[in-house]
């Protein structure tokens, strides 16, 4: 909830090669008892560097950490803008996905591909059972239940429903998001429509591919890179993998997406801003600064709507009901909810504060992260989760 001065926000250094590794990492675990909950910026935000109801308890984040678990959640910390899932990280504009000259998904989809891919895939590609969403790759339960937790408290709070959940393995950063083998810059060999639909040589849209799995195979939802005005339109006919992207927004407003879970899973939502105040020269020297100092602000550096434009986000069900929110004032605003199969889902997004800086404002990218029925539990409990429908 909005309970510090709006000049307040977050920012981080990027975080240990010991994210990087977990974030590729995926897969399921044992589903709560007591209901079903979400995470948010806002719950996070809430502990205050308190860390002490999460369990698995949290006390270190790797060995040789010279920064305290608590670090993590300051507003220089990895949920920040400064952050990876900020403006100038992997989502953002300068990334890998876009619809720009110089972005690789420009080339991979809607090109030759398809060949290529077909080759990959006959090479054990990414799309093979040796890949990523096969049972000897990243997703696997052994890769997600032991090798990951055995990194370190943190890297365990990278799993769903986890402190750090946004950032790891069933986010828009892992192998089912829009940077992963089913995104625009994967390996499925398909091509894109001007609205952003995935299709094939005939024409036909594909919304999802079916993976080998051991001696079966896995259904896996597309991650499309829709068009805005497409993306609204699909109404509940969307599923829960997709991004969009939206060059204006009237600050003071508000606008809603639909989709509908096909599964239980969780979901995960999260915004990144397309402008901020600093380059990433400048935003570097700032991180760099805040690594050496515990992730407290350094001098100087831009917090709040001095920073970043405010969007914040609400989730509702097909009668209104709101199920989570977040609407942070040091963090960048996610949600990671808990949700069943068939579950009809708006989302809206609020301009809540246009950035007081000078330069390009009012664009946003939007992220939603299925985990698919393979990923729907979590054993880690916490303060910073919340029953959904309380916000």
């Amino acid at each position: 909830m909005r309970s510090a001065p709006a000049a307040r926000i977050i920012r981080w250094r990027y975080l240990t090669a010991v994210l990087a590794a977990a974030t590729a990492v995926v897969t399921a675990a044992p589903a709560q008892a007591d209901g079903r909950r979400y995470v948010s910026a806002a719950s996070v935000e809430a502990l205050r560097g308190d860390l002490s109801t999460a369990n698995p308890t949290v006390r270190t984040t790797y060995p040789g950490d010279p920064l305290l678990a608590a670090d993590y959640v300051k507003p220089m910390g990895p949920l920040g803008h400064y952050g990876l899932i900020g403006p100038w990280g992997p989502l953002g504009v300068a990334g890998p996905v876009g619809n720009t000259v110089w972005d690789p998904s420009t080339w991979i989809t809607g090109t030759c591909w398809d060949d290529w891919a077909g080759m990959l895939a006959w090479r054990k590609g990414p799309m093979s059972d040796w890949g990523p969403l096969g049972p000897d790759g990243p997703l696997s339960p052994h890769a997600y239940e032991e090798a990951l937790p055995a990194l370190g408290d943190f890297s365990k709070q990278l799993q769903a429903g986890g402190v750090w959940g946004v950032l790891g393995p069933v986010g828009p950063l892992g192998a089912l998001g829009p940077l992963g083998p089913l995104g625009p810059t994967g390996a499925h060999g398909l091509g894109r429509t001007s609205d952003g639909a995935y299709v094939d040589s005939g024409g036909s849209v594909r919304r999802a591919v079916e993976v080998p799995y051991d001696s079966a195979t896995r259904r896996y939802e597309l991650y499309e890179f829709y068009r805005d005005e497409y993306a609204r339109a699909l109404g509940y006919g969307n599923d829960t993998s997709f991004m969009a992207e939206r060059s204006y927004l009237a600050p003071g407003s508000s606008v809603e997406y639909r989709f509908t879970s096909a599964s239980t899973q969780w979901v995960t939502i999260n915004i990144v801003p397309m402008w901020m105040r600093y380059d990433l020269a400048t935003l570097s020297g700032y991180v760099s600064s805040a690594a050496g100092n515990h992730l407290n602000y350094p001098t100087g550096a831009a917090r709040g709507s001095a920073l970043v434009d405010d969007f914040d986000l609400q989730l509702t069900d097909d009668t209104g009901r709101v199920l989570a929110a977040s609407d942070s004032v040091e963090l960048a605003d996610a949600i990671q909810v808990q949700v069943a199969a068939g579950t009809r889902l708006t989302l809206r997004v609020s301009y809540y504060q246009r950035g007081s800086y000078v330069g390009y404002h009012d664009g946003y990218r939007l992220f939603v992260t299925g985990s698919t029925p393979y990923l729907a539990g979590t054993d880690i409990t916490g303060a910073h989760q919340r029953p959904v429908g309380v916000v």
